[in-house]
């Protein structure tokens, strides 16, 4: 009698083993392929460059108006770097140019990193 229940139920644990390793690979198999959202990344803006006349200015804040053709732009200056001039330089009717972008979605704002009055 033993030898005959050996006969059967190591068979079954044997096949009921594999099929919990089967299962066990198939779904380490599925979890690793399956593929994850790609995250949104926003690009820097690459800076642009624009010449001007200075409108009016906020040396205080950090902050000067520059009429480019017929548009008027704000620019803020905080970080920047001046290549020629100085801040003390940018008053009414003075030639100046501006490298930045622009702030978020603003077409009016300009964040400057260089100027040169």
């Amino acid at each position: 009698m033993n030898k005959s229940v050996a006969r059967v139920i190591v068979p079954a644990m044997l096949v009921a083993s594999s099929l919990g390793a089967g299962l066990t690979v198939l779904t380490s198999a599925g979890a690793a392929t399956k593929t994850t959202k790609p995250t949104v990344t926003t690009k820097a803006k690459s800076p642009s460059t624009w010449t001007g006349t200075v409108v009016k200015a906020q040396g205080s804040k950090h902050v000067f108006w520059v009429k480019i053709g017929a548009a008027t732009y704000r620019v803020e200056y905080s970080k920047a770097k001046f290549t020629a001039g100085s801040a003390a330089l940018l008053t009414k009717g003075r030639a100046v140019t501006v490298t930045g972008s622009f702030v978020g979605a603003s077409k009016v704002v300009i964040n400057a990193v260089s100027i040169k009055a």
